[in-house]
């Protein structure tokens, strides 16, 4: 089966240090996979090799701290991924390669930083995520392999 989810967060908020983005609208979902809105929680419902990939617009009025602006893809399997920026008004993107062996495995994206994070306000859309499952198998029937040269 093919999995895939792309979600929104449309809405200008505050993030603080250790909450998740909570996404706001799904764009996209197919499979057996699901988002809570009311959590920031993506549940993986399948075995399977997942790419996830995010991007967050911040908006950070003063300087960051030295560790920058981070957000984070933290898994209940134990499994993050970073990705951060110095500047404090650049979007900023991550990716990673989520491999369920057991599920469910829930992850979601949080901020890392060592400060809270306003997300930008002037942009339609603040961050997005999309995983696509990335070990699918399409099978059919064989057909006439040729003359035998």
């Amino acid at each position: 089966m093919n999995i895939a989810l792309q979600i929104e967060k449309l809405t200008s908020t505050v993030i603080a240090v250790g909450e998740p983005v909570v996404f706001d609208t799904v764009a996209y979902s197919s499979g057996n996979i699901s988002y809570n809105a009311a959590t920031g929680v993506i549940t993986f419902n399948e075995t399977g090799r997942y790419i996830v990939d995010w991007w967050v617009s911040p908006y950070v009025a003063a300087t960051p701290a030295q560790t920058g602006v981070v957000f984070a893809m933290v898994t209940s399997s134990g499994n993050q991924a970073d990705g951060g920026t110095h500047e404090r008004n650049d979007q900023l993107s991550g990716i990673g390669i989520i491999d369920v062996t057991n599920a469910p495995v829930t992850m979601r994206l949080v901020n890392a930083s060592a400060a809270s994070v306003d997300l930008a306000l002037s942009l339609p859309v603040k961050a997005a995520l999309r995983v696509v499952e990335d070990d699918t198998v399409i099978t059919g029937p064989t057909g006439a392999t040729g003359p035998v040269i």
